[in-house]
């Protein structure tokens, strides 16, 4: 997109809320004013030529600044289907001419083309209008700084001019016109063709049922030719629209003659043909034909006097307002920057009087080393009271109690050859006549108070060649808590026996 249509398209209708729709036809112009969208279109009668007509239609109020939308009818265009172009749809205008030339009389270069694609997908429907036409409006429309914003066909405007339904066929007349006949659906155009032959008025004084059968026998031929044509589309009402006509007495005539339904076209019966188009404007999409290309707009011209000079201004307020703020910033910076000079310097004082009292209290190399040797004399005094309370007062009792608690066990059956007590051990060793009696013995210890808490760490029986049966066993206890000292052992294996245990253990060792 250039930057031309991104101007045009900031600019266009859709911001303006004030927007002129002028119809041109043969007899009259027709203008409708979006300041009252309800009210009717102003009628200006063309007496020579509609350029002239026009400059009567702009000076009848002030529409400076308007955007304005043009129709013109039938008779200042021409209507070509041709082959679909193999070229994206925003070339088209462009192209058409080219297209068209073996079509028109005209030069390739005074003509304006636009088109809208029918419904099968392989031919499209040209509108060609001259392009002195288009410059004159233009121009006619500048001089009352009118903007012309688009050119549309009359056509176009039928298919949106009522809503109540999708599909019909028209028979319209304008004054100075002709019979015309379209059909319609959804909106667009799809079938469109004059009657010749038949003269208005039909109705009043100059009825005749010969001028009835002869336009009802053309809009039978038409309703057939597309039944037969658009099978996806049914037709089956025909809306009427013609003026210097009687409505009732048309309509009348018609639905007596043709086999599909005859209605008024419009809810505004007293409106002449022009003046339903100037309100069916309103209703055109965004989108569609346009007989007044891009190209044919006025360029805005960016770099001329006028811009520059405002952008110089713009620029030059916007330096001084960026060198008051930022001359505002510096001022406010200043301000902050001195106080923090002044806390700085409060700081720096209170910084060289807390070094100085520092230094007041930084002890001297001698008072260091004199604490280093009172910290070292302070833990040669805690490891002499380390040693002094490994030896508890079960070494001053000795073991008399654990030897008293194994004399109170004595047994025929167990007989011990040797027994190592300290306050870290408490092993025995000894003879049996059975392995069975060791377990038994050792149960008795739980009876004496200085043997009951202890743990065998190893039980070690053996028989040899002499059938005799000896064993060892070592036992880990603290006995520190105890009367007599205590007593832990601990021997090859890595294993806790206790008294409930000691039966099963013994029967491994035996076998």
């Amino acid at each position: 997109m250039s930057l031309t249509d991104i101007i045009s398209k900031l600019r266009s209708p859709s911001s303006v809320d004030h927007r002129l729709h002028i119809m041109i036809q043969q007899d009259a112009i027709y203008l409708s004013d979006t300041a009252d969208l309800n009210a009717e279109p102003l009628r200006f009668p063309i007496e020579k030529q509609w350029e002239e007509t026009i400059d009567a239609v702009l000076a009848s109020n002030n529409f400076s600044g308007c955007h304005a939308t043009v129709a013109f009818s039938s008779s200042y265009y021409q209507i070509y289907q041709i082959d679909k172009p193999e070229l994206p749809i925003e070339e088209w205008p462009s192209a058409l001419p080219f297209l068209l030339k073996d079509l028109i009389s005209e030069r390739v270069t005074d003509i304006i083309a636009d088109a809208t694609l029918l419904p099968d997908g392989r031919k499209v429907q040209a509108y060609v209008i001259n392009k002195k036409q288009i410059l004159t409006l233009n121009s006619k429309l500048d001089k009352q700084k009118v903007m012309l914003h688009r050119v549309v066909p009359e056509e176009i405007l039928w298919g949106h001019a009522q809503h109540d339904i999708a599909h019909f066929m028209l028979l319209r007349r304008s004054i100075k016109s002709d019979f015309k006949i379209g059909a319609y659906a959804n909106g667009d155009n799809r079938f469109q063709r004059s009657i010749r032959g038949v003269v208005a008025p039909l109705t009043g004084n100059a009825s005749s049922e010969l001028q009835f059968d002869s336009i009802a026998l053309e809009l039978q031929r038409s309703i057939d030719y597309l039944s037969a044509q658009l099978r996806d589309t049914p037709l089956n009402h025909l809306l009427i629209c013609c003026d210097e006509e009687s409505s009732e007495e048309l309509l009348s005539a018609l639905s007596s003659r043709l086999s599909v339904k005859v209605l008024l076209f419009s809810q505004y019966e007293q409106w002449l043909c022009g003046q339903i188009l100037c309100q069916a404007i309103k209703e055109l999409p965004q989108q569609g034909i346009n007989l007044y290309p891009s190209f044919l707009k006025p360029k805005v011209e960016l770099l001329c006097l006028k811009n520059v000079t405002l952008s110089w201004v713009v620029l030059a307020a916007v330096m001084l307002s960026s060198y008051g703020y930022f001359d505002y910033q510096n001022r406010q910076s200043k301000q902050q920057l001195d106080v923090l000079m002044n806390k700085n310097s409060q700081l720096a004082e209170e910084l060289e009087l807390n070094q100085a009292k520092l230094l007041e209290h930084t002890p001297s190399a001698e008072k260091l080393v004199a604490a280093e040797r009172w910290l070292a004399n302070i833990d040669n005094q805690k490891a002499r009271i380390s040693a002094i309370e490994e030896f508890d007062d079960a070494l001053t009792v000795g073991y008399s109690g654990v030897m008293q608690a194994l004399a109170q066990l004595a047994r025929d059956d167990i007989s011990l050859s040797a027994i190592k007590v300290n306050n870290k051990q408490l092993n025995f060793k000894g003879e049996t006549k059975s392995p069975e009696n060791v377990p038994s013995w050792v149960k008795s210890f739980k009876h004496e108070l200085n043997l009951k808490e202890k743990t065998f760490d190893t039980l070690s029986i053996v028989r040899d060649e002499d059938n005799v049966v000896t064993f060892e066993l070592s036992t880990q206890v603290d006995l520190s808590n105890s009367s007599e000292p205590s007593t832990q052992t601990g021997l090859s294996e890595v294993q806790a026996v206790t008294p409930t245990t000691v039966e099963s253990v013994i029967g491994e060792q035996v076998k």
